[in-house]
């Protein structure tokens, strides 16, 4: 079995059907792209879903990822106080609109423990090279 075709949208479609809302279906979309970029740029539906499952979508699901400044202050403190405290800090400089929620906290948390660890594991280990 092969693996599907990569599809690469042109920069300024792919900025297009990101900015659209989430909730529209395929063909919504592609009817979007049609009216804004013309045939010649335009994917269909099927080419849309299949970019937005492969690379559409990479890591902008949760709240924090969608507000750098938020995402940045817990950036800052993971590491140096544990989830809870990170909480008290974000109520302490944040609105109530832009917080997380304490699972999504706690994912981004682990998120963010596990890209150090391996960040450092890379350091640690040499590169294999061959002969």
């Amino acid at each position: 079995m092969t693996a599907p075709a990569t599809i690469t949208l042109a920069p300024e479609v792919a900025a297009f059907i990101r900015a659209q809302p989430r909730g529209l279906p395929y063909s919504a979309l592609a009817a979007a792209c049609l009216d804004a970029f013309g045939p010649e740029l335009a994917p269909n539906a099927d080419s849309i879903r299949l970019w937005w499952l492969r690379e559409g979508d990479a890591g902008a699901r949760d709240k924090i990822s969608r507000d750098p400044e938020v995402a940045a202050a817990i950036r800052d403190l993971v590491g140096r106080l544990r989830p809870p405290q990170i909480m008290a800090a974000l109520r302490a400089r944040f609105a109530p609109q832009r917080l997380p929620s304490r699972s999504a906290l706690y994912r981004f948390v682990d998120r963010e423990r596990a890209t150090a660890i391996v960040a450092e594991m890379r350091l640690d280990r040499p590169a294999i090279r061959g002969p």
